[in-house]
């Protein structure tokens, strides 16, 4: 009984970041940073279509960070 308790807890706990990263478009969107953050989208990585070194400010791999 623990052992699904600890389960649920943890699904719990990840169900909120999955459901932030699938809100990010699966195509290229026009705009600024700024622009894409204000819709809720953000934190491309490298090879999402939303990525481009314009956007990498700081060269880490990620794009519109929020």
């Amino acid at each position: 009984m623990r052992s699904i308790l600890a389960i649920a807890a943890i699904t719990a706990l990840l169900l909120p970041a999955v459901a932030i990263a699938a809100t990010n478009p699966p195509f290229f969107v026009e705009g600024t940073c700024k622009e894409l953050n204000k819709q809720g989208w953000g934190n491309f990585p490298e090879g999402d279509p939303n990525y481009t070194a314009k956007r990498d400010r700081d060269n880490d791999g990620i794009a519109c960070e929020f």
